[in-house]
């Protein structure tokens, strides 16, 4: 019956009350191979979207600044398929979520754009500050930057929710 009802979803939202049903909808949505994507999934009022996490560079910045939490910024492009897949069911999971938002301010920068931030104490378009300034290589990259917007640590590579999840807890509990 779940597969059945996952087969059926094509963009839309389902909200469910009871949570083993929607475990198993999720469970089943993760391995589902498809080239759909989960929009969101929503369990008594709370919304689990990883869209919802992200917001703009300069407005993290300026929070950054205000509270001093760190920024944690995804690197991705739009054609990188393991961008896609942690979007869709590392960044949508609530514990991935919960981390990341009562920690830090979340930022998604397209690797090919050419919109400028604040980088490394330079305003740079986001490609060079990718390529040049940070060195970095591979997509997905994550970078955590202080509240001043200089990098404190980086890691490249696609990982799945308990590798994230080892990853942020390292940085919070272990430092920089």
């Amino acid at each position: 019956e779940v597969d059945d009802m996952v087969g059926a979803l094509d963009d839309v939202q389902v909200v469910f009350d009871d949570e083993n049903r929607l475990a198993a909808v999720a469970e089943t949505l993760e391995h589902r191979e498809e080239s759909g994507h989960v929009v969101g999934v929503q369990t008594r009022g709370a919304v689990f979207s990883a869209e919802s996490i992200w917001i703009p560079f300069d407005k993290a910045l300026l929070e950054a600044k205000k509270d001093k939490k760190p920024l944690f910024v995804e690197y991705f492009a739009d054609w990188c398929v393991p961008c896609q897949v942690m979007e869709a069911n590392v960044f949508s999971d609530s514990s991935v979520q919960t981390t990341i938002t009562e920690n830090f301010h979340a930022v998604r920068l397209n690797v090919e754009s050419e919109e400028v931030i604040f980088c490394e104490g330079q305003k740079l378009p986001v490609k060079e500050c990718y390529t040049e300034k940070l060195q970095l290589r591979g997509i997905p990259s994550f970078v955590i930057l202080d509240s001043n917007g200089m990098s404190l640590l980086s890691l490249s590579g696609a990982m799945g929710t308990d590798g994230m999840l080892r990853f942020l807890n390292k940085v919070l509990y272990e430092g920089f």
